[in-house]
C-alpha cells in the first residue's frame, strides 16, 4: 500500500457526502468552479499539476474534466482539527436556509459550471491557512498499485490523459486568477454549487479561524484572500 498527497489551492469547493444535503456517489468530492459562471471575477486558471517541491513535472489545464487517482482504495474520509478550523463551512456563511446542491454537482457535471472535479474514495484531510486568510486543503490518499492520475472528460469513461506521480511528488489542483487579480469576491464562486444560487451580496466575509500555519508547497503564494477552499455542508 502507498499514499499520494493532494493539495487544493484557490477556489476548491469540498463536498462531504450526506444522505440529504449532499447525496454524491463518493465520500468526498472536490469541485473547481468555472469562473466564467460569475462574470464579476477575474478569469481563473484551473489546472492539475504533479509537483516535486517547487518543480512542476506535469501540468494539465482543466475545462470540463474529472480527475481520478488510480488505485485509490475504498475507505473512510477523515478531517483533522486544522481542516475543521481553517476551511470555511458554506452553511455557516449566512445561507443555511437556501443551500441545496445543484444537480450538476451531484450527478450531471457541466463544464459551464465546473472546470474540474476529483472524487476521493478515501482521504485524510488537513488544511493550512495563508496569512491573508485563504485556506488550502491537503488530502493524503491511500492507494494500491502504480502512482498515477487519470483525466477524463465529464461524462466520459475513456482516459484522455494520465500522469505518473513519482515518489516524493504531490498532486496539486489550482483554481485561481493571475497573481494580483484575486479579490474577496472570488469567494462567492463557491456558492455557485447551490441551486438556486443564493444572494451573494449577503456574503459574510468573517472567517472564524485565524490560526496561521506554515506553508511551503508549490503555488501557495500565488492566490489572494478570497481565493479559498470551502466545505459543504
Amino acid at each position: 500500500m502507498d499514499e499520494i498527497t493532494v493539495d487544493f489551492i484557490g477556489v476548491c469547493t469540498h463536498i462531504q457526502r450526506t444522505e440529504h444535503l449532499a447525496p454524491i456517489p463518493v465520500p468526498h468530492r472536490v469541485v473547481m468552479i468555472n469562473s466564467d459562471a460569475l462574470g464579476t471575477v477575474s478569469r481563473h486558471h484551473t489546472r492539475v499539476e504533479v509537483c516535486e517541491g517547487d518543480r512542476v513535472l506535469y501540468r494539465y489545464d482543466l475545462d470540463g474534466h474529472s480527475v481520478s487517482i488510480d488505485g485509490a482504495l475504498d475507505g473512510a474520509v477523515t478531517y483533522d482539527q486544522h481542516y475543521l478550523c481553517a476551511v470555511p463551512l458554506l452553511l455557516r456563511e449566512g445561507f443555511a436556509e437556501s443551500m441545496t446542491l445543484s444537480r450538476h454537482v451531484i450527478d450531471s457535471p457541466d463544464r459551464t459550471l465546473m472546470a474540474g472535479l476529483i472524487d476521493l474514495p478515501n482521504a485524510s484531510f488537513t488544511a493550512k491557512m495563508r496569512p491573508d486568510g485563504a485556506a488550502v486543503g491537503i488530502a493524503t490518499v491511500q492507494i494500491e498499485g502504480p502512482r498515477r492520475i487519470s483525466i477524463r472528460q465529464f461524462g466520459g469513461s475513456e482516459v484522455i490523459h494520465g500522469f505518473d506521480v513519482p515518489p516524493g511528488a504531490d498532486v496539486v489542483f489550482t483554481n485561481s486568477a493571475n497573481p494580483g487579480e484575486d479579490d474577496e469576491i472570488d469567494f462567492a464562486l463557491n456558492f455557485l454549487i447551490a441551486e438556486p444560487v443564493p444572494d451573494i451580496t449577503r456574503m459574510n466575509s468573517h472567517r472564524p479561524c485565524k490560526q496561521i500555519l506554515p506553508h511551503t508547497r508549490h503555488g501557495w503564494q500565488s492566490i489572494g484572500p478570497g481565493c479559498s477552499n470551502t466545505n459543504f455542508p
